[in-house]
Protein backbone atom coordinates (compact mmCIF):
# COMPACT_ATOMS: atom_id res chain seq x y z
CA UNK A 1 0.00 0.00 0.00
CA UNK A 2 1.74 3.00 -1.19
CA UNK A 3 -1.31 6.00 -1.28
CA UNK A 4 -4.33 6.27 -0.78
CA UNK A 5 -5.65 4.70 -3.96
CA UNK A 6 -4.45 1.55 -3.14
CA UNK A 7 -6.13 1.57 0.40
CA UNK A 8 -9.41 2.10 -2.06
CA UNK A 9 -8.59 -0.80 -4.08
CA UNK A 10 -7.55 -2.80 -1.65
CA UNK A 11 -11.17 -2.11 0.26
CA UNK A 12 -12.45 -2.71 -3.02
CA UNK A 13 -10.93 -5.72 -3.11
CA UNK A 14 -12.69 -7.23 0.21
CA UNK A 15 -15.81 -5.74 -0.76
CA UNK A 16 -15.85 -8.08 -3.90
CA UNK A 17 -14.87 -11.05 -2.14
CA UNK A 18 -17.37 -10.86 0.85
CA UNK A 19 -20.18 -9.99 -2.02
CA UNK A 20 -18.73 -12.83 -4.27
CA UNK A 21 -18.90 -15.42 -0.93
CA UNK A 22 -22.67 -14.19 0.02
CA UNK A 23 -23.25 -14.52 -4.14
CA UNK A 24 -22.20 -18.64 -3.79
CA UNK A 25 -23.70 -18.98 -0.16
CA UNK A 26 -20.25 -19.12 1.31
CA UNK A 27 -19.85 -17.45 4.88
CA UNK A 28 -17.13 -15.49 5.80
CA UNK A 29 -16.05 -16.03 9.73
CA UNK A 30 -15.94 -12.09 10.33
CA UNK A 31 -14.82 -12.52 13.83
CA UNK A 32 -11.34 -14.53 12.57
CA UNK A 33 -10.29 -11.65 10.10
CA UNK A 34 -7.22 -9.84 10.60
CA UNK A 35 -4.34 -8.53 8.87
CA UNK A 36 -0.52 -8.22 9.12
CA UNK A 37 0.70 -5.17 8.11
CA UNK A 38 4.22 -4.75 6.82
CA UNK A 39 6.52 -2.52 6.81
CA UNK A 40 5.90 1.40 8.06
CA UNK A 41 3.70 3.43 5.98
CA UNK A 42 0.23 3.99 5.76
CA UNK A 43 -0.03 1.35 9.17
CA UNK A 44 -2.90 3.58 10.41
CA UNK A 45 -5.92 2.58 8.11
CA UNK A 46 -9.39 0.74 9.09
CA UNK A 47 -10.64 -1.65 6.67
CA UNK A 48 -13.95 -3.20 6.68
CA UNK A 49 -15.77 -6.27 5.74
CA UNK A 50 -19.25 -6.48 5.81
CA UNK A 51 -19.19 -2.89 8.18
CA UNK A 52 -17.08 -5.09 10.46
CA UNK A 53 -13.67 -3.82 11.26
CA UNK A 54 -10.81 -6.53 10.26
CA UNK A 55 -8.48 -6.17 13.22
CA UNK A 56 -4.55 -5.66 12.93
CA UNK A 57 -2.35 -8.76 14.38
CA UNK A 58 1.33 -8.11 14.53
CA UNK A 59 1.56 -11.46 14.54
CA UNK A 60 -0.70 -13.80 12.72
CA UNK A 61 -0.02 -17.91 11.91
CA UNK A 62 -1.23 -18.95 8.03
CA UNK A 63 -1.21 -22.46 6.99
CA UNK A 64 0.51 -23.55 10.06
CA UNK A 65 3.20 -20.19 9.29
CA UNK A 66 3.73 -17.84 12.19
CA UNK A 67 4.85 -14.43 10.95
CA UNK A 68 5.48 -11.61 12.28
CA UNK A 69 4.85 -7.72 11.04
CA UNK A 70 9.16 -7.33 10.96
CA UNK A 71 8.76 -9.78 8.38
CA UNK A 72 10.35 -12.38 10.32
CA UNK A 73 9.55 -16.30 12.10
CA UNK A 74 10.87 -15.70 15.22
CA UNK A 75 7.41 -16.75 16.59
CA UNK A 76 7.40 -19.92 14.38
CA UNK A 77 11.00 -20.60 14.95
CA UNK A 78 10.72 -20.41 18.77
CA UNK A 79 7.17 -22.41 18.78
CA UNK A 80 8.68 -24.96 16.75
CA UNK A 81 11.76 -25.86 19.32
CA UNK A 82 9.29 -25.15 22.00
CA UNK A 83 7.17 -28.33 20.79
CA UNK A 84 10.36 -30.64 19.82
CA UNK A 85 11.81 -29.86 23.33
CA UNK A 86 8.63 -31.18 24.79
CA UNK A 87 8.88 -34.27 23.03
CA UNK A 88 12.41 -35.15 23.35
CA UNK A 89 11.55 -34.39 27.45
Amino acid sequence: IKCNVDRSNLQSDINAVFNWSKLCLMSINLSKLAYLHLGNRFCHHTYLCDSVEITRHPEVKDLGVHVSEQGNFRVHYNDFCRKAYTISA
